[in-house]
Order: structure tokens, then C-alpha cells, then sequence
């Protein structure tokens, strides 16, 4: 992807630098003058598009994506198209799977953490008749609330087809469905899972899609029914990408003890002779 685009200003964002490139499509960090907020750029060349025969198809989703909303989906705030390039505009996040899992293996409360927000988002987007296709450590985020999100939904079939966590039928050039993000979400469970393992994924990562769970949040439920007994690399390396992730977690702890606390002193006030 040229880096001659660094200035150009697309959907009011002036493109400053590129903070992800892969053969197909690259990230720029974009800012606003007026507002002052970043946002990261997706741009993915037509000539791309064209070579693959999926020009329209991938512009018709983009458009459709503007219009669904979840919690748990990174939004895709402006589409822009001109002679040369697709642009998609979306909030600038704080870390990716990625950078998290080059640190070892994340403990069994953050695996099911992140396994159950994705798998509600899933869940979600086959109910609006889209298969994401690309569910991979690269696109899922965490903001600076804490907020899981995945990207990517509805677009990723077309511009990642190195996806290394892609189920069997989609290694055969088959489309795949619904249970195609399952496998994927287990391939995903387990790589975070390191060394460790659970009786959940086995049913997730099948590889006959008629004996995979049926829905995302079914293998979720599984997931956090189960028992999982950290590996060798499943401690918690104190660095700053995963303490990012670990907060997540630490966050929701911390949220229940306070709660329980403030019960507890309410109930000691109220129970006190006046």
C-alpha cells in the first residue's frame, strides 16, 4: 500500500501514519483538526477489489455494515470511495490480540472473558445473515474502557485469505457458514489457551461442521462450564499489553468486591442501634 497517501485527508481524518499493512489492505492513524480525535483508516486498493472480482459485493457490504450496531463490533463510522482506493473509518483502538499473545497464554477468567463478548457478537451478526469469516487474533480489540470488540465482520472473507484460523471447509475454497466462526472461535479459544486445554474446544474445532456447536454462545456456555488447568505458559507476564487485557478482568473482580462491600456496610448501618 503507497505511502504517498500520508496527508491526504479522507472523511475530514488527515492520514499521519500507517500503523498496519498486509498485502492486501493497510491502517492509517488519522486525526481530525476540528474535533481533535484519531481514528484509524482502513484502505483497501480497487485494484485489489477488481483483480478478485469482488469490487461491488465488498462495497455493498461495507455499506450494509454502516447500518448494524453491537456492542461487542467495532463500528465502521464513514465509507468513502474514489478512483484508486476503498476507505473505511473506524475508532482507533488501544491494543490487539496480538500484541497480548506474544506474551504467553491468558489465564482461564480471560479466555472465557473474551471468548463469551466475541461469541455474543457472533451470535448476533448470524441473525442478520452475515458470517464474518475472519475471526482471528487481528481483529479483536480492546479500547481504553476495556471494551472487547471485534472488526472485520462482513468484509474479512474478501481481503484475508491467509487466515490461518479458518476452518477446514474454508481451506477447501468452500464459503462456509455460521459454524465456519465457530471453528474459528476455537481455533482462537486455543491458541490462547497455550499449553492448557479444555473439553469445550474439541466439539468447536471439529472438523465435520454438522458436529460443531451450532451457535457461538453454546460453545461459550460449554467454555465457561468447564475446567480449564493452565499449561506451561499460562501465567500472566507482567507487562503492559497484558495487563491492558488482564484489567478486563481485574476490573469486573474489583466491581463485585466493591459492590459486595457496599452491601455489606449498608446492611451494618441499617442493622446499628440508633
Amino acid at each position: 500500500m503507497p505511502s504517498h497517501l500520508i496527508g491526504k485527508t479522507v472523511c475530514g481524518y488527515k492520514l499521519n501514519e500507517i500503523i498496519g499493512e498486509s498485502k492486501l489492505s493497510a491502517v492509517y492513524k488519522g486525526h481530525d483538526k476540528k474535533s481533535g480525535r484519531d481514528a484509524a483508516i482502513k484502505v483497501v486498493a480497487n485494484s485489489v477489489l477488481d483483480e478478485a472480482g469482488i469490487r461491488s459485493r465488498f462495497i455493498s457490504t461495507a455499506r450494509a455494515r454502516l447500518n448494524l450496531q453491537h456492542p461487542a463490533l467495532l463500528p465502521i463510522e464513514h465509507f468513502k470511495e474514489d478512483e484508486n482506493f476503498v476507505y473505511l473509518v473506524m475508532p482507533l483502538m488501544q491494543e490487539s490480540l496480538v500484541a497480548a499473545l506474544k506474551h504467553g497464554a491468558f489465564s482461564p477468567e480471560e479466555i472465557k472473558r473474551v471468548v463469551a463478548v466475541i461469541a455474543e457478537a457472533l451470535d448476533f451478526m448470524h441473525t442478520q445473515g452475515f458470517v464474518h469469516r475472519g475471526v482471528k487474533p487481528g481483529n479483536i480489540f480492546v479500547n481504553s474502557e476495556g471494551d472487547i470488540l471485534l472488526a472485520d465482520f462482513g468484509i474479512a472473507k474478501w481481503i484475508d485469505p491467509e487466515n490461518q484460523h479458518a476452518s477446514p471447509e474454508q481451506g477447501r475454497g468452500e464459503s462456509g457458514d455460521h459454524r465456519s466462526d465457530i471453528y474459528s472461535l476455537g481455533a482462537l479459544t486455543q491458541q490462547m489457551l497455550g499449553d492448557a486445554s479444555s473439553p469445550a474446544i474439541s466439539k468447536a474445532i471439529a472438523p465435520n461442521a454438522d458436529d460443531r456447536y451450532q451457535s457461538a454462545g453454546e460453545f461459550a456456555r460449554a467454555l465457561a462450564n468447564s475446567t480449564i488447568q493452565s499449561g506451561a505458559r499460562g501465567a500472566a507476564s507482567p507487562t503492559s499489553t497484558r495487563l491492558v487485557w488482564g484489567l478486563l478482568i481485574s476490573g469486573l473482580v474489583l466491581a463485585c468486591v466493591f459492590a459486595s462491600a457496599a452491601v455489606a456496610v449498608s446492611y451494618f448501618v441499617l442493622q446499628s442501634p440508633k
